[in-house]
């Protein structure tokens, strides 16, 4: 689900006044652009979704989010990768009309791409 699905509401926050020394670094990262993937990894309940929501607010407040997707383990369409890319391709045509008609095409030509392998869905949807 995206970052404001219904599905994820409450979504998981952050204590106000904690984590400021990791989003600074996640926001810094974002203003360099240097790198295209910052993996945000640890336990269990230690804050990693809620950090990954508030990221996910402020570049949508900002403009500058193409998409987001957050699994949920036990939750169907949101426990496994079989939404990912369909739900990005998604959010990608809705926030970049100028892509809209070229992904309309895709998918208008071949219903099938949006149940293959993900390496595909990726190749043909987003690169």
């Amino acid at each position: 689900a995206s970052h404001d699905s219904q599905a994820r509401h409450p979504p998981p926050r952050c204590v106000p006044g904690t984590r400021l020394d990791t989003l600074k670094e996640i926001f810094d990262w974002i203003a360099l652009g240097n790198e295209q993937i910052l993996w945000i990894s640890g336990p269990a309940g230690t804050g990693k979704t809620a950090i990954a929501q508030k990221i996910a607010e402020a570049c949508a407040k900002n403009s500058t989010l193409a998409g987001s997707f957050f699994f949920y383990q036990g939750a169907t369409g949101r426990d496994s990768a079989e939404h990912l890319i369909p739900s990005i391709v998604h959010q990608l045509a809705m926030r970049m009309p100028h892509q809209r008609g070229q992904i309309g095409g895709i998918v208008e030509n071949d219903l099938s791409v949006l149940h293959k392998p993900l390496r595909l869905q990726i190749q043909r949807l987003i690169l």
